[in-house]
Order: C-alpha cells, then sequence, then structure tokens
C-alpha cells in the first residue's frame, strides 16, 4: 500500500500499465500517489495490478534473469 500511495513508478506498476485497457490505465494512475487512498482503495489498485497478470509477468522475468546469471556464473 505505501508504494501505491506514494506513486512509485516500479517495474509491476509499469507491467501493469502496459497490459491494462485505457480506461484501467487512467484508474490506476489516478490511484499511484493519492496519500488519501483508503483501504479499500488499495486493494482495488492491487486487484488492478494483479488483473493485468503483471504480477506473473515479473515473476518469470526473475525467475529467467536468475537462472541466467546463474549460467553465467557458472563460465567464470
Amino acid at each position: 500500500g505505501d508504494d501505491l500511495r506514494e506513486g512509485k513508478r516500479t517495474a509491476l506498476i509499469a507491467t501493469a500499465l502496459k497490459n491494462l485497457s485505457k480506461e484501467k490505465q487512467s484508474e490506476l494512475n489516478q490511484g499511484l500517489g493519492s496519500t488519501h487512498l483508503t483501504e479499500t482503495d488499495i486493494k482495488s489498485l492491487q486487484n488492478l495490478i494483479m488483473s493485468s497478470g503483471a504480477v506473473n509477468e515479473i515473476e518469470l522475468l526473475i525467475e529467467f534473469v536468475s537462472f541466467n546469471l546463474f549460467e553465467l556464473f557458472e563460465l567464470l
């Protein structure tokens, strides 16, 4: 919730915005950085992010990068 209140533009937020419809992008953008977000507002924004597939996409990216780093270190 704090990252949403602070309006942090993380990789997760960028991915969610890329995947969401224009209407949902607007909804997420309007909530980001609002210090007046209620717990209900935060849950709604979190649900938007989850529904965008961004969490799964970022997790796959982390796995891919981690695997490739391990492979690289084995070559050294």
